[in-house]
């Protein structure tokens, strides 16, 4: 089997290396949107991505492991993430920055906590006058 394959080094080190750290970023930018009241949709989204591409990423392990690969396929994962986990921080960090310097999206997530909560509220009445306990349902 060749090393270069899909299935293996490469495969491994571009899912591994690259792909994985970058969709990392996006699960922790979904966690943010969450608590910012945005919704869990991208937290969800990009946990699933992020599960399949490490079932990729154990998979191209695995056939590199039968190529005789693994070692090289580790060390050159090993130095690409040396890199890149604090490029992905430094990035990160810059568009947190940028969010919470940002007026615009300021008013966008204050908008969103508004239509939430109007919607809880409505929720309330509704249970209320339908004789539902709120605190017990």
């Amino acid at each position: 089997m060749d090393s270069l394959s899909l299935g293996g080094y490469l495969g491994g080190f571009l899912i591994g290396g690259i792909l994985l750290p970058i969709c990392a970023s996006f699960v922790i930018d979904g966690i943010v949107m969450y608590f910012r009241g945005r919704g869990p949709f991208r937290f969800l989204v990009t946990s699933g991505l992020t599960l399949a591409f490490i079932a990729l990423f154990l998979m191209s392990a695995s056939n590199a492991l039968i190529d005789g690969t693994y070692g090289q396929l580790n060390s050159s994962i090993g130095l690409i993430l040396w890199f890149s986990i604090p490029a992905a921080a430094i990035g990160f960090a810059v568009r947190m920055l940028a969010m919470f310097l940002n007026p615009a999206t300021r008013a966008l997530d204050e908008a969103a906590i508004a239509a939430r909560a109007a919607k809880q509220q409505a929720r309330a009445a509704r249970q209320a006058s339908a004789g539902v306990d709120v605190l017990h349902a």
